[in-house]
């Protein structure tokens, strides 16, 4: 019976003394595998830096690096120019547009549209003296009459050249459409 109790079934785990006999012996197999790996990956990541190292015609040399630090201060020197020829153009063009709003063109448009609307003032109190006065002369209307269409299209004209000229100054120019010269003078 003492040969049973140490008889193992194959189900239970071997002995402790046992475990540790069967990695001594497979000690130098284990050793030598975890060289072989470290030797192999030493070997695939040389591989991989040859592969991945950049040929010595495209490295950096410094005289390059140094070029192209230079360069990247000229450039930082052109922005800065620019940013200040920028800024002073800024100023300029404020000034040019207050200049331009007190400008003589624009003084010489509000000239010609009062002078306008002081011609069509005097048209028409020129037309109601005319009526007037053809009210108090025999015959006087036939001669109102005839003047009367006359001083109507110079007054049409004259409302027409007003409203070109403040479009003119409110900048929608458009393109007026000619008008037929008219004499004043016949009839």
């Amino acid at each position: 019976m003492a040969n049973v109790k140490h008889r193992r079934r194959d189900d239970s785990p071997p002995p402790d003394n046992q475990q540790t006999v069967g990695f001594d012996t497979n000690k130098k197999f284990y050793i030598s595998l975890i060289a072989a790996s470290v030797v192999i990956s030493l070997i695939f990541s040389s591989i991989i830096t040859m592969i991945m190292m950049p040929d010595s015609k495209t490295l950096l040399t410094q005289d390059t690096f140094n070029k192209g630090i230079e360069r990247m201060g000229e450039i930082e020197e052109l922005v800065q120019t620019q940013t200040a020829l920028s800024t002073k153009l800024e100023q300029n063009y404020d000034a040019l547009q207050t200049h331009l709003r007190h400008s003589s063109s624009r003084a010489l448009k509000n000239i010609l549209i009062d002078q306008e609307q002081n011609f069509q003032a005097f048209l028409t109190v020129f037309k109601a003296g005319m009526r007037d006065l053809a009210l108090n002369i025999p015959d006087g209307m036939n001669w109102y009459n005839d003047y009367n269409e006359q001083m109507e299209r110079a007054l049409q004209h004259s409302v027409q050249r007003e409203g070109i000229l403040n479009m003119l100054k409110v900048g929608a120019v458009t393109n007026p459409e000619p008008k037929p010269e008219t004499d004043l003078t016949s009839n």
